[in-house]
């Protein structure tokens, strides 16, 4: 998807990369979420056979895990959270109101995914990559404005009576004030 994206590409004119690797990272999360809705995923098999036999587990952790018994009703309730978890980051980085949230959450799942997993450290920064692609918007009026240069709200003669504001002034309020200057001096 990256390389698509960077082929979409243009420094002028539309843009479609960005939505591309937007559309990209929700996918991931939303046929992830999709595929772990059976019954071996939501009643926490699956992940009591990560846990119980190591499978992808680092070997710092599997004395940890080994220690703590966890049960599968455990493992189901956080069956149960990766799933819900990963449907909402599939839609809640496309809103404003819950972009942050899907941020951090994002962020705390694939910190876990590092940690406690191996061979997953690639996924997990490249949907990292995929975040930014929802917080770094092009900028409309500085496009508009460098491809028009006509749409500028402020003109040359705006810019410099702002520069200087007896510019515009009436000659006789000017010679008035500058008499004003003089005399007190």
């Amino acid at each position: 998807t990256f390389f698509i994206a960077f082929l979409f590409y243009r420094q002028n004119g539309p843009n479609c990369s960005r939505r591309l690797l937007q559309l990209s990272t929700a996918a991931c999360y939303f046929y992830g979420a999709l595929a772990k809705v059976h019954p071996e995923w939501w009643g926490g098999h699956t992940l009591y056979s990560i846990v119980t036999y190591n499978w992808n587990l680092r070997e710092f952790w599997i004395p940890l895990f080994q220690w703590l018994h966890l049960s599968l009703p455990l493992m189901a309730v956080l069956s149960w959270i990766v799933i819900i978890l990963e449907f909402f980051l599939a839609f809640g980085l496309f809103f404003k109101k819950t972009r942050i949230l899907s941020l951090i959450l994002g962020i705390i799942i694939h910190l876990g995914f590092t940690v406690f997993l191996s061979q997953v450290e690639g996924f997990s920064f490249v949907m990292a990559i995929g975040y930014l692609s929802f917080f770094f918007a092009e900028r409309k009026k500085d496009s508009e404005s460098a491809t028009n240069p006509a749409s500028n709200s402020t003109t040359s003669s705006e810019s410099s009576s702002m520069m200087n504001p007896e510019a515009n002034a009436d000659p006789q309020s000017v010679s008035v004030s500058n008499t004003t200057a003089a005399s007190a001096a």
